[in-house]
């Protein structure tokens, strides 16, 4: 693992990157008797460690050789294929300017695709690109991060309104047009095979890289020109399909017209927000323990990564029934709402709020509809406390101002959401079709 979720400064300042959470759970598929395919982990047979007597439990002597003895095309090194295969500059920050000429970082570099980052844009001038004898990179050159996360990562460079450098941790592909597409290859640093093959040549304890000399050795599958075409144009057929869908799913919030004859209720008069549970054991039991960090932003309980809990008498009255809803009051998701619908036996942690509604009054799914609108966030923002780490508590939810329709009006709006729910749900289903199908198309390129 290379990230615990803090940098390794004297204050140990939180960061976005964590192994912790994945570790967790390959740990907790492999209790339950389940291996999943991770770069953090490998599975090794005990014989296999045993044989030598030594139990040696370095990761690298167990890496198998990759057999591409079931591969379809020739087997090319990476550096083969390439009209240019060189590191960037090394630029130090005495050398950067506010405008001029863009250098794209390895931070620009994300899976598959170009992280602009216009706020945290660097530049040099011309004179500095003369002077450093400056490469420019040009638009769809294959840009590889020899850092994490993860090492091996690589984007096309799109067309840029300026000139472009890279810098020195970034190895500059530019494929020779008559032997491969920079498209192909694009699509073939986003499958499993290639970071496997990656992982071979990793260096460093703490913070894994790649050298560009043996990021040339990285082998690839090298159909001719015609079969790329056919397989690029087949793939970039299914992504097309995956982003219309997307757009779709993350632009789709269930929404209520309200109609301004309904009454207007405090959530106060309604009913007693609740807060939640402090969990303080260490074993694993068979309650589900709802954390803040379980509700995503969309507003639903999330199945990833789950806690689980042995509870004591004390915390019986936290135990969740169908219909309750969940706040959560501060962090990243503060604020936001899920309907618990079902979980199984759930208990909900300190920084949850629930909330039960009197059933003759409002319906739950009805408010979980509300408290996505932009009504009610335009009230939540202006009732937050706190600083740099916004909190939403007990009293001041009491003061939301909900719509309050007659039930009936009620069960035919979120009749109405729950078809809409179906159709974006349909698209959801089409992305996880699509993304098996550029898996499978190319696990066959590879011979898999």
């Amino acid at each position: 693992m290379e990230n615990d979720g803090f940098d390794l400064g004297a204050q140990r300042r939180k960061i976005d990157k964590n192994d912790l959470p994945e570790a967790f759970n390959i740990l907790r598929n492999y209790q339950h008797g389940k291996t999943i395919e991770s770069r953090l982990a490998q599975w090794v047979m005990k014989d296999k460690i045993a044989e030598n007597g030594d139990y040696n439990l370095t990761s690298d002597r167990y890496k198998e050789t990759i057999d591409y003895s079931k591969a379809k095309w020739p087997m090319i090194r990476l550096g083969e294929v390439c009209a240019l295969f060189d590191d960037g500059d090394w630029i130090e920050s005495k050398d950067q300017s506010k405008e001029g000429i863009r250098l794209v970082q390895t931070g620009n570099i994300g899976i598959g695709k170009y992280l602009d980052k216009k706020e945290k844009a660097r530049f040099i001038d011309e004179e500095t690109f003369k002077r450093l004898n400056c490469k420019e990179i040009l638009e769809n050159d294959l840009l590889i991060s020899r850092l994490p996360d993860p090492v091996g990562r690589a984007c096309l460079l799109p067309h840029l309104k300026t000139k472009a450098i890279t810098s020195v941790d970034c190895t500059i592909v530019r494929p020779d047009k008559e032997k491969v597409l920079s498209k192909f290859l694009l699509y073939l640093t986003l499958t499993i095979q290639y970071y496997k093959n990656i992982s071979r040549y990793l260096t460093g304890a703490s913070r894994k890289r790649i050298s560009r000399k043996n990021l040339e050795k990285i082998q690839i599958p090298l159909p001719t020109l015609e079969i790329q075409e056919e397989i690029v144009a087949e793939l970039d057929g299914y992504q097309k399909i995956i982003d219309g869908a997307r757009q779709v799913v993350e632009n789709w919030k269930p929404q209520i017209k309200i109609n301004p004859d309904w009454p207007m209720v405090k959530l106060g008069n309604l009913c007693k927000p609740e807060y939640g549970y402090t969990d303080t054991a260490k074993d694993n039991g068979n309650t589900r323990f709802i954390r803040i960090t379980d509700i995503d932003s969309a507003g639903a309980i999330k199945n990833s990564n789950p806690k689980y809990i042995t509870i004591s008498k004390e915390a019986e009255k936290y135990i969740l029934q169908n219909g309750d809803l969940l706040v959560a009051r501060t962090g990243a998701t503060f604020g936001k709402t899920a309907l618990f619908l079902d979980e199984g036996l759930s208990v909900f942690a300190s920084f949850l709020i629930r909330l039960k509604f009197p059933k003759n009054k409002i319906l739950p799914k009805f408010y979980w509809i509300f408290s996505r609108s932009l009504n009610y966030w335009t009230q939540a923002n202006n009732l937050v406390t706190g600083g740099g780490q916004p909190q939403f508590n007990g009293n001041a939810i009491k003061q939301i101002q909900i719509p309050l329709p007659s039930l009936e009006i009620q069960e035919k709006i979120v009749a109405k959401i729950d078809e809409e729910q179906k159709m974006v749900n349909s698209f959801k289903k089409l992305i996880e079709i699509h993304e098996k199908k550029i898996k499978d198309k190319i696990a066959e390129v590879w011979g898999e």
